[in-house]
């Protein structure tokens, strides 16, 4: 199966960089939940949701804590293009990928990743002792 990057397909315009609506709240907080999750909320009423209307709820305080950041820094419009974990939070919900495919298309890139790759001894000696 392709991977879905883009569901729908599509590509990015540079509306994707325009101020996506006015900032309608003052505070933001991170509302943690009887199962160990957290939420997002603004102003105490507001409870963050995807593009999907989802509600978005995440597994650790720590990303709950970055993600609210990412909103609190947020000034007189709404940017989601200068929101990165919340984007990809998003995806994530809206469009869940099995553990076991995800990681099956990570793996797919090991091979060719050059942060990964090792020279050999035989192919490459002073590479080699250089790492």
């Amino acid at each position: 199966a392709e991977w879905p990057l883009r569901p729908g397909g599509g590509s990015r315009s540079m509306g994707t960089f325009s101020k996506d609506r006015n900032r309608f709240y003052t505070n933001v907080d991170v509302v943690s939940n009887s199962d160990s999750t957290y939420q997002i909320q603004l102003d105490g009423k507001y409870t963050v949701r995807t593009p999907l209307r989802n509600v978005l709820t995440l597994p650790s305080e720590t990303l709950a804590n970055a993600v609210a950041l990412e909103w609190d820094a947020q000034r007189k419009h709404i940017i989601t293009a200068l929101m990165p974990l919340s984007t990809l939070c998003f995806k994530a919900t809206d469009y869940p990928v099995p553990r076991e495919e995800l990681i099956s298309h990570m793996v797919e890139f090991l091979e060719t990743d050059t942060v990964c790759y090792r020279a050999s001894p035989r192919d490459d000696e002073k590479l080699h002792r250089l790492e």
